[in-house]
């Protein structure tokens, strides 16, 4: 069963080479080993006795790196085709993902083949697996010997219908069978991907039969030599066992046999595992002594263009990239691009995301190494695309020392594996020296032009005590300008104090002209002079419409103060803005009738968060409002409408409307607007009181139409 670590991001298969015994299935891993690994760094294990070819297994590892840092380990085994060991055969198929059955194609060895066959199948039933759901293929190996069995006829013997894959192969001269692995390679790769349905996509597997692909087509380019033969053969790390003291009744040990399997299995992964770790504790000190030695001469160098220079040989080292270095010379300047190697320019450099930076100066902002491929960041990286087509993958390494940013290092591959984990800490840990020999070179640049800039500064004094006299002449200039400003702002400052001193002046006279009605009527009342009950029944309407004139006034001014001076209280709710237009319609019955007014009603059912009292407030005044300004027997309109953000009721009147130079002053409580057709009595505080309520009921109030005749007044509520 394939094993799949997320955490070490490997993906661990195990392919199983089956077969009568002396079939082939040895050679065609010493084939695979030398095509995979020619500089054998990964050893072919071989563990046999003196009399038989192979007693426990072949085991030949093979690991893969992928796109997105993906390892996929290949662990390849082949099995003693002897009968005698059964055990041994059914103990290296477990967790078994895909098997090569490797036939013997000469003509007296088919019986032999076939009972190797069932051998498989009943092995397989050993774990609940059979060839129908178990990815395998048939290699038809020795093709160059005679006589043979026709292909036709094995097809007809072991794979009935041609259901599974077959390859022709020459496992001594490998031919073909860099074919069948590649298939089982493939078939286990997604049955594995379906299975365990694995969030990796076609990307992964293409880049995994890439990866296998490109040295089995460099082999097939060369010729097959009988000095490649012997290579292969002493590539192969083999472990000689004494057979002298086996007992020959296998069935009587068979349970030993089988421990001795697991352990042998277990030892050899452990020694692969071991052999992975040496390779890589070694490439690290390799890298770190070459990151030492560039480090040492890059530090040393106090020119810019030459530290650029060492820096990109040095990352070229790992690779053929395309190199970029971009030198930041401020955060609200474009990069400079100071190199260029195997590249025209550099795509980053220009390609302006939504924020409005250029990629490569957000990746700066980052401050950390980024991965640019189809799956790492890939809006910007099909961005690069477009302009180099060729590129598999990016990586973008800021150049940062003590938080001050020095540039940006990017390295264009197009290989999708080019950038491991590995070569991203060497790139880290070199770009840190890249950095600082900037900066050091930045440095060196600011001292030695220190001199020549104390040698400016003495002659900008100079300049500047030879030119004192037309700079204080500058700043009398400034001054007298600036007092200018001063006295103009002093004569708004008094047209605003006359403006409040004429709106205390209106006030007084509109608290006078209700009280003096009031006192005259009272006392006329109180003497008697008035002595006919329709007279006093007149005369008490007088005093109670002025009294309510008084309040109301009164009321607006302390309404109007509260609530510029942010004091006065609301209580927030949902309601019925319907509910309240009624009410409304209601209180302003009486006014209606009397003016002959008619009411066109079109509100529909909308509910708002607010303060229903200073809702109906503020729908009277605008009503209030239409109702002055509205010819006897007109008509006033009222509409209710939603956009994204308000629930909107407009209140229109077919008066003489407001004109366009005065739509801003009717909601200003200084400017009374006396030359208006709409003045009439009062303070006209209503307009100037509804904007503030509105604002802090966190909606609005326009005029709609200024200029036009009619006006239409636009309330904007908050919905629930």
């Amino acid at each position: 069963m394939v094993q799949i670590s997320f955490s070490k991001r490997e993906i661990l298969v195990k392919i199983v080479y089956y077969g009568m015994g002396l079939c082939g299935k040895t050679t065609s891993l010493q084939y695979l080993h030398s095509v995979m690994d020619p500089a054998s760094t990964t050893k072919l294990f071989s563990v046999k006795t003196d009399e038989d070819r192979t007693l426990f297994f072949d085991f030949l590892p093979i690991t893969i790196s992928t796109l997105n840092n993906f390892k996929i380990k290949l662990k390849i085994y082949t099995v003693p085709g002897q009968v005698k060991y059964n055990a041994t055969r059914k103990a290296v198929l477990a967790g078994v993902d895909g098997v090569v059955f490797v036939v013997d194609s000469q003509e007296n060895l088919l019986q032999d083949n076939v009972e190797s066959m069932k051998d498989l199948v009943n092995n397989l039933n050993y774990y609940n697996l059979s060839p129908e759901n178990l990815p395998m293929v048939f290699q038809y190996n020795k093709r160059d010997l005679s006589p043979l069995t026709p292909i036709r006829k094995l097809n007809d013997t072991l794979n009935p219908g041609k259901k599974l894959p077959f390859f022709p192969t020459v496992a001594i001269r490998g031919e073909g069978v860099a074919d069948a692995f590649l298939k089982i390679c493939d078939m286990s790769m997604k049955e594995i991907i379906a299975k365990h349905k694995l969030p990796v996509g076609n990307d992964l597997l293409d880049s995994f039969l890439l990866s296998l692909q490109q040295p089995l087509k460099m082999q097939r380019e060369e010729e097959e030599t009988e000095d490649n033969e012997i290579a292969r053969e002493n590539a192969t790390v083999n472990i000689q066992l004494n057979s002298s003291g086996r007992d020959k009744d296998e069935d009587e040990n068979t349970t030993l046999l089988r421990q001795a399997v697991t352990s042998n299995l277990q030892m050899a992964d452990l020694y692969d595992e071991l052999e992975e770790l040496k390779k890589s504790l070694e490439l690290r000190i390799r890298e770190l002594i070459t990151a030492n030695q560039i480090s040492s001469t890059l530090v040393s160098e106090l020119e810019t263009d030459r530290v650029i220079q060492l820096a990109s040989e040095a990352l070229q080292r790992h690779g053929n990239f395309g190199v970029s270095i971009l030198l930041d010379m401020g955060p609200d300047q474009e990069l400079k691009e100071a190199e260029h190697t195997n590249l025209k320019d550099d795509p980053l450099n220009h390609i302006i995301l939504e924020s409005g930076l250029s990629a490569a100066r957000a990746i700066i902002q980052r401050n950390r190494i980024v991965l640019l491929n189809r799956h790492k960041n890939p809006s910007i990286f099909e961005k690069v695309r477009g302009e180099l087509p060729h590129i598999k993958s990016v990586v973008c390494i800021p150049l940062v020392v003590k938080g001050k940013s020095q540039g940006i290092i990017n390295l264009y591959s197009d290989m999708a594996e080019s950038f491991t984990k590995d070569t991203l800490t060497y790139y880290h840990l070199i770009s840190n020296n890249i950095a600082i020999a900037l900066e050091n070179a930045r440095l060196y640049r600011t001292v030695s032009g220190l001199n020549q800039t104390l040698k400016t500064k003495m002659q900008e004094i100079n300049r500047y005590a030879e030119h004192l006299e037309e700079m204080v002449a500058q700043r009398t200039s400034e001054l007298q300008t600036t007092n200018a400003r001063l006295e103009e702002s002093v004569k708004k400052l008094e047209t605003l104090d006359k403006l409040k001193d004429d709106f205390m002046g209106l006030m007084s006279h509109e608290l006078r002209t209700p009280l003096t009605s009031i006192i005259s009527y009272s006392q006329s009342m109180l003497e008697g002079i008035v002595t006919e009950e329709s007279d006093k029944q007149h005369f008490l309407d007088v005093i109670y419409k002025e009294s309510r004139h008084l309040s109301k006034i009164i009321e607006r001014v302390i309404d109007t103060v509260n609530f510029e001076n942010g004091r006065a209280y609301l209580e927030m709710q949902v309601t019925e803005l319907n509910g309240i237009v009624e009410q409304v319609l209601t209180k302003y019955e009486k006014a209606l009738q009397e003016s002959g007014i008619t009411v066109l009603n079109n509100t529909g059912t909308f509910r708002i968060l607010s303060d229903p009292a200073r809702a109906e407030q503020v729908i009277g005044y605008v009503l209030e409002n239409a109702i002055q300004h509205s010819p006897e027997g007109g008509s006033i309109s009222i509409s209710t409408g939603r956009d994204s953000q308000f629930v909107r009721l407009c209140i229109q009147d077919e008066g003489p409307g407001v004109a366009l130079e005065s739509a801003e002053m009717i909601f200003d409580r200084f400017k009374l607007m006396e030359g208006l057709d709409h003045h009439t009595r009062g303070l006209r505080l209503s307009l100037h009181l509804s904007t503030l309520i509105m604002r802090a009921l966190g909606g609005n109030i326009r005029l709609m139409n200024p200029g036009d005749k009619g006006a239409r007044f636009c309330i904007d509520f908050k919905p629930e």
